[in-house]
């Protein structure tokens, strides 16, 4: 089927075109992080499926009867950081995929007086509308267990969940329209949720505000994408065909991977160092922590996130 986006993205990549040095092998900065680019997040008028979901996030059920296991489905994810990742292309594809139930990322939470025992990771929707974790269904190559879910013990203050850096590293896809192509993969390492804040009796975070955009101001998460996960995996969105390193590093138009290319040239560079003794730490933009140009091995990713009352069995 041909993607009902291709045109959109296709006159949305040109500020991507990426001229190279005399040399041929430098790039320059492909302008990603421009606000100007243009209003990102937006949303049909109503809910995309009409007939399962109500307002006010497009909820599928209700977790009024069990305000201690609430179930959840994100909605809405807007990213601040990298730059590259922000931008109105990848915004866009996020928004149309979570409209469309083409990523599922589910998050489900125990609570207990302050302590919440929470699952996150990718999820399968069934004919019914019901969505379930799975177990080693990643294909190749690729380890198969990358889109299990995780584990993280997190804290309730009132309203708010949240839950400190995780230490493993799980896999989020998104499919194209036909629903079995990959479109991308967020390899996400040592998340950290910073904020969840519920309402509607934990059934919403955020939802939609007038203008058809998603309020993620009420959820916030960050997390590590390292140059090796993001060189492995590919983003193709219209026109745009390249690993997902190739794109974060803002080198989109460039043939190859993030490896071919000096790091020092490299548009948008790694601002993070991650290893799996000690996990991961931002550099603060001093070259204390890592050199961007040489020793930075990870982009920290920011965003704010909304989230939907879903049936998760």
């Amino acid at each position: 089927m041909k993607n009902k986006h291709l045109s959109i993205l296709l006159a949305l990549a040109l500020p991507f075109a990426v001229a190279c040095g005399d040399d041929g092998t430098t790039p320059t900065d492909s302008g990603t992080g421009d606000s100007s680019m243009g209003d990102t997040g937006t949303l049909p008028s109503r809910c995309t499926f009409p007939d399962e979901q109500t307002d006010p996030c497009c909820q599928r059920t209700s977790n009024a009867d069990q305000l201690d296991a609430p179930e959840l489905r994100i909605s809405g994810v807007q990213l601040s950081q990298p730059s590259s990742l922000s931008s109105i292309i990848v915004s866009q594809l996020l928004t149309d995929a979570l409209n469309d139930d083409l990523f599922n990322w589910l998050l489900t939470a125990n609570i207990t007086g302050t302590t919440a025992e929470i699952t996150t990771g990718f999820g399968q929707k069934s004919p019914a509308a019901v969505f379930s974790f799975t177990m080693d269904a990643a294909p190749a190559p690729g380890d198969p267990s990358r889109w299990n879910p995780v584990m993280m013990t997190g804290s309730m203050d009132g309203e708010t969940l949240s839950a400190p850096e995780l230490s493993e590293t799980f896999t989020v896809p998104i499919f194209t329209e036909d629903g079995t192509t990959v479109q991308l993969e967020l390899p996400l390492r040592n998340m950290t949720l910073s904020m969840l804040t519920f309402t509607e009796e934990r059934s919403c975070v955020g939802g939609t505000q007038p203008g058809g955009r998603w309020d993620t101001a009420q959820g916030s998460i960050q997390a590590y994408i390292t140059v090796a996960d993001a060189d492995a995996g590919r983003l193709v969105a219209g026109p745009i065909d390249t690993t997902l390193c190739m794109f974060t590093a803002g080198m989109p138009a460039m043939d190859g991977t993030c490896a071919d290319y000096p790091q020092s040239g490299w548009a948008v560079q790694p601002d993070a160092i991650c290893d799996d003794t000690t996990g991961c730490a931002a550099d603060p933009g001093d070259g204390t922590v890592c050199d961007p140009s040489t020793t930075c091995n990870a982009w920290l990713m920011i965003g704010g996130i909304a989230a939907q009352a879903v049936d998760i069995q």
